[in-house]
């Protein structure tokens, strides 16, 4: 297991992820050298994670369990730690349906409810207008129609 050395940059490390993360935010139960705390996920891949932490610190290289919403658990090594974060990669790599589950139990991205509305706002005043020459043909056929009309009275 790669353990970064004191200095690498955060940048440097994100530049040397194997896989892209995905922004999520999800409370989740981690162990910690045997203590369980609860953390909020902020972004996950399939071999790694950034956590937000509270209780407990874990230190680089120190073995943690993510337990995922379905009852199993996810062996990961933290890779960096600092300010109430840290970052994990996963001893064994998730399944791309546990990456699907995670994902969909987390809540809403923030970005998008400020976007709805306004998306909401410009669809609510948005006014259809018919295209230019629309009406041309739409008058021949109503022409057309009532010409026919005539006609067929007129035989009959």
């Amino acid at each position: 297991m790669y353990i970064p050395s004191q200095q690498q940059t955060f940048g440097e490390l994100a530049g040397s992820r194997q896989d892209h993360r995905r922004p999520l935010k999800l409370l989740a139960e981690v162990t910690i050298n045997d203590t369980v705390s609860t953390a909020r996920l902020l972004n996950i891949s399939q071999t790694g994670f950034l956590m937000a932490v509270e209780q407990v610190q874990p230190e680089p290289g120190a073995h943690l369990i993510l337990h995922l919403p379905d009852g199993r658990q996810a062996p990961a090594q933290a890779v960096w730690t600092g300010d109430g974060f840290a970052g994990a990669n996963f001893c064994d790599p998730l399944s791309s349906a546990a990456l699907a589950s995670l994902l969909l139990r987390a809540e809403p991205d923030a970005r998008m409810a400020e976007t709805v509305p306004e998306i909401r706002h410009r669809v609510a005043h948005t006014q259809l207008q018919p295209e230019r020459g629309f009406l041309v043909p739409v008058a021949l056929a109503a022409g057309f129609w009532a010409i026919g009309g005539v006609l067929a009275v007129y035989f009959a």
